[in-house]
């Protein structure tokens, strides 16, 4: 592979890299910003009942992935 072919991929990779890190944190941002919401509306604004559903919820859903707990422990 010539040196333009090799760094022309890696500017892609890197582009596109980038903009799912982006994209990523725009997402995460949004449901906090929906959870926050959602405390001060149904909770007062406490954050606690909605912490502890959101970690009962993330691991079931890290368990039925793959049926294995190792990766929250």
């Amino acid at each position: 592979m010539s040196l333009l072919k090799h760094k022309q991929s890696l500017i892609k990779l890197l582009r596109e890299s980038i903009m799912m890190i982006i994209g990523a944190i725009l997402i995460w941002r949004g449901v906090w910003i929906l959870l926050d919401m959602f405390d001060n509306r149904f909770f007062g604004g406490t954050h606690v009942w909605s912490s502890v559903a959101g970690i009962l919820i993330g691991v079931i859903l890290v368990y039925f992935a793959d049926r294995d707990l190792e990766d929250v422990v």
